[in-house]
């Protein structure tokens, strides 16, 4: 096995008082090993030439003192100790030692507490090299990390932005092939060029889906002021063709006004009023939104419908492309959730999912409500009703 004696580095101008110390460490300490210098030049090439466990100085040197010594161990080798040994060190000296990084002050009149002095400095140096190395180990893997994912994310976003025009001329040659044989064509053609328009108009919600996911996931949120009242009549009024048969199918109370970033809550609050309106099965779509402060300084925005609901395991459904499979017929491709969830990433929140007790589906949208920029006064609350 290699050698792991300790190496201690001891710095003393006086030889006989250098030779009792070594004396002592090789009564107390056998398997130390102890290399003498006399003075700064020597102690300075000592330091650059080997990695020591210890450092021992002499405060009082010609022309040097514990406290350059201790600097120049500090500038060298930061993670070992340096004990100070002096006939005699004041007590504010003393205390300025200390407080400069001396590990301890050993008076050469106590030299029997130099063993204990010795051992304890050595033991919290290994104890802080090992927490040193692991954290730089860690560092090094985090920055491995981060470069992987902005590679993979990269690799992403350019390979989603390039599927996009041999997508679109796809499904633009099939349509053209399709108007072009018209409704005399053969049955088989016919059903082939079905198929075609039919993948690629999914393979384009795929890559529109993942872009938009990639660009949600690189984008800060931009907070304002936002009503989420009104932003929830905004959309609903874009969904009017699809809820008109149902005008009692949306309620909510009182929304708030909200610190988020605008465009990105209308993703979220579009996307969850799509899926409740989409997954609500045989019945008539049925959604309620509330919302609450709870006493940890977060708001909660939940939405509630009466639909499908969840399978056991949930939070599954926040992955990217994970569908139920009695949803496989409908259309979507499994991004939405995992959009939810990006954005409430993003707002420094989170999003739960459960199955109500009577059926229907339970999504709750946590997030902090001090996401405001310093300084700006959080608005009050506003009340709406759809109907």
């Amino acid at each position: 096995m290699p050698d792991v004696r300790p190496f201690l580095l001891l710095l003393e101008d006086d030889p006989d008082d250098a030779a009792l110390i070594r004396a002592r460490i090789g009564r107390d300490l056998p398997t130390y090993t102890v290399q003498h210098v006399a003075d700064e030049e020597a102690f300075r090439a000592a330091l650059q030439r080997h990695p020591f466990d210890l450092v021992l100085a002499d405060y009082n040197l010609p022309g040097y003192d514990g406290f350059q010594a201790l600097q120049a161990v500090q500038a060298l080798q930061p993670l070992t100790p340096l004990i100070i040994i002096s006939g005699y060190l004041g007590e504010e000296t003393a205390v300025a030692a200390m407080r400069q990084g001396a590990s301890d002050l050993v008076s050469k009149d106590r030299l029997d507490r130099l063993a204990a002095a010795i051992e304890q400095a050595t033991r919290e140096a290994r104890l802080r090299r090992a927490k040193a190395e692991a954290q730089g180990a860690l560092e090094r893997s985090n920055a491995r990390l981060q470069r992987a994912n902005r590679d993979l994310a990269r690799l992403a976003f350019h390979s989603t932005h390039e599927l996009q025009e041999p997508l679109r001329n796809a499904r633009l040659f099939a349509q053209l092939l399709q108007d072009r044989l018209g409704p005399d064509a053969d049955e088989s053609l016919q059903v082939c060029l079905t198929h075609i328009l039919q993948s690629t108009a999914s393979m384009r919600d795929v890559v529109d889906g993942m872009f938009a996911y990639l660009d949600l996931r690189g984008r800060p949120p931009q907070p304002t002021a936002v009503d989420l009242g009104e932003l929830v009549i905004a959309l609903l009024a874009a969904r009017q063709a699809v809820l008109a048969p149902f005008p009692k199918a949306v309620t909510y109370d009182a929304l708030p006004t909200v610190w988020v970033d605008r465009a990105q809550w209308s993703v979220l609050l579009g996307e969850l009023l799509d899926n409740a309106i989409k997954f609500c099965g045989d019945a008539p779509p049925r959604l309620a939104i509330r919302t609450t402060a709870d006493e940890d300084g977060c708001w909660q925005l939940t939405v509630e419908d009466h639909g499908t609901g969840f399978p056991p395991k949930a939070e599954a459904m926040l992955d990217l492309f994970t569908r139920q499979p009695q949803h496989r017929g409908l259309p979507g491709c499994g991004v939405g959730l995992a959009l939810c969830q990006a954005i409430a990433e993003n707002h420094q929140g989170r999003i739960t999912l459960m199955s109500s007790s009577g059926g229907g589906a339970i999504v709750t949208v946590t997030w902090p409500q001090d996401i405001a920029p310093s300084g700006t006064e959080v608005p009050g609350t506003a009340s709406h009703r759809f109907s």
